[in-house]
């Protein structure tokens, strides 16, 4: 199956999806996150835009870095926000291209599957300075087996 590529500087995100792939209504969707390189991430933040008429997000969040464990999700309106954090006074996380989380969302009808993106993706380093507008991370989404 061929990846489509969608590129969106001026909105700040890159996604990739399968071009060709299908749910049915009851599928679970795992919407995976990565990032570039990152150094001394102590926490992120970002948005995840998705059809609210065609997917519900159902409460499936898992942190992928095991030391950035406490991690949150928030229904808005528009969009899901995601975050995560470190506690105490301990360094961040640098890494090359880790998985970040993974969400998991529910086909609420048969279909395509949609443009699924991310957005206003911000860290905080371990000295509590804040990176904003991140441009290097990206999703992946496919139906769960």
């Amino acid at each position: 199956m061929g990846l489509l590529v969608i590129c969106a500087a001026v909105w700040g995100f890159i996604s990739f999806f399968p071009a060709s792939a299908t749910v049915k209504a009851g599928d679970e969707v795992v919407v995976k996150i990565n990032a570039g390189q990152v150094s001394d991430m102590y926490g992120y933040q970002f948005n995840l835009l998705y059809d609210k008429d065609a997917f519900k997000y159902n409460g499936g969040l898992t942190s992928s870095i095991s030391d950035i464990s406490t991690i949150f999700a928030k229904e808005l309106d528009q969009y899901l926000r995601v975050g995560s954090t470190k506690i105490g006074d301990v360094e961040g996380f640098s890494g090359t291209r880790p998985d970040i989380c993974e969400i998991t969302l529910i086909a609420k009808r048969d279909g395509d599957l949609s443009l699924i993106t991310i957005n206003g993706v911000n860290i905080v380093k371990s000295d509590l300075s804040y990176v904003e507008g991140v441009t290097d991370w990206t999703n992946s989404s496919r139906v769960k087996v």
